[in-house]
Order: C-alpha cells, then structure tokens, then sequence
C-alpha cells in the first residue's frame, strides 16, 4: 500500500480558534496508518505546542516550524517587501502564506508515496478509508491532485495531494526554492495558491495532474470535488 502522509500547520492563536478543531476531527475520522505531521508557528520558546495536542495518536507527530525549515531567515529575508507584506490584500501577502510552503515541503517529511496538504482551518466530519481517499488524490502517473476554479484567477489550495514518485518531490522542491531564491517577489501575486499555479501551468505540457473540482462554480471549489462530502473548509 501507498505511504501516505498529511501535514498542516497552525499558529498558538489559529490552533485555539480553529486548529483544534481540525486535529480533533483527523484524530477521530482519519485511518491511523496515515502519518499527520503538525507544524506550530511561533518561536518553540514561547510556544510548548506539543502540550497543545492532547489527544495525540502515535501516528501523529507535531514539530516546531522554525526549528524544522528556514522560514524564518526568509522571512527576515522578504518581510520588508511590500509586495510581500501587503496590510490588506491578500494577494501581496507572501510572508502570511510562506509558513504553509515551508510546512509542506520541510525536509524531515516522508519522501516517497503521497504527501497530502490539508489546511487547518479544515473539519473532518465522516470517517476517511482509502477507497474515498483515491477520489482525491493523485493516480500513479499524476504529480498532483488540487482544485481548481475556472471563474476565479487562481486554485483553490487548501487541499493538494502529490504524488511523490510521479515528480511530486520535484515539484515541491521548485515550490520552495521559489520562496528561498526570492523569485517568489517577481510574481504578479505573492500567495501560496499563485506560486503554485505558476509551477503547474509549466509543467502540464510533460506533466499530468488531477483537477478535482473542474465544475467548480464561483470560488467554492471545494464542495464541487469528493472532498466536501466529508471534510468542512471553514475559510479561517
């Protein structure tokens, strides 16, 4: 069977108004053959995360973000930008949405079978088996899975699944050297959804990748894919 791995990442803050409500919902519904991978904003002092999860299974490992990936050297690096650090448009606002890039492709993740990213502002309400799973994610010769919108100008990125033997590993390394390079501020758009657009559109020409939502009406991708038959996106 396919290793399958789920990672997504929260501040203290959003883990008490949101967070806990996601892990409490994978630790109920999700099979505990899948490794779930918690990443915690904020600076490990000030932040004892792993006593934030109380309910912890032993597939479910939680790690301090800024020991594991260097998004806080590009933060340092970036955060003056302002197109990288808009107040408020959400489109200009690569340093609020880097902490998920650094997440989903820090190095001490499984490198093959699938990586599944899930946002935490997400609530599981059926139980998850591997036949609903293979609804959503990647088939054997697609690098991703991910919903995307044809009446709004990016993907919807709050679910992505990659296929980590089909270039998936690939893929998400050009993700990150996107943020770690700088190139990310070249962009028209500095957000996570943008970066990843602007990597699939270049490489669908050899590459194959799963539209989940190619129905989609408006901004809900979401309920136009198998996913809002059991998880909730509750948007922040």
């Amino acid at each position: 069977m396919t290793e399958l791995s789920l990672v997504t990442t929260f501040s203290e803050a959003g883990y008490k108004l949101y967070g806990k409500r996601c892990v409490d919902s994978l630790v109920k519904h999700w099979p505990t053959e899948i490794g779930i991978y918690l990443f915690v904003e904020g600076p490990s002092q000030a932040l004892e995360f792993r006593n934030l999860i109380p309910t912890c299974r032993p597939n479910i490992r939680a790690f301090d973000l800024a020991a594991e990936t260097d998004v806080l050297s590009f933060i340092a690096d970036w955060g003056w930008h302002p197109r990288m650090n808009h107040p408020n448009d959400y489109r200009l606002q690569g340093v609020r949405f880097c902490h998920k890039v650094f997440a989903m492709t820090a190095d001490c993740l499984p490198k093959s079978g699938i990586r599944i990213w899930l946002d935490a502002d997400t609530e599981t309400t059926k139980p998850i088996d591997h036949e609903y799973l293979k609804r959503c994610l990647p088939a054997e010769n697609e690098v991703c899975s991910y919903l995307g919108r044809t009446q709004w100008h990016h993907s919807e990125t709050g679910w992505l699944g990659f296929n980590l033997d089909c270039d998936g590993v690939g893929f998400l390394t050009s993700l990150r050297d996107m943020y770690q390079f700088g190139s990310v501020v070249a962009l028209e758009e500095t957000h996570d959804a943008w970066v990843f657009d602007s990597i699939r559109r270049a490489r669908e020409a050899v590459s194959t990748f799963r539209n989940l939502s190619p129905n989609a009406v408006g901004l809900d991708a979401w309920n136009y894919s198998p996913l809002g038959e059991r998880v909730i996106h509750l948007k922040g």
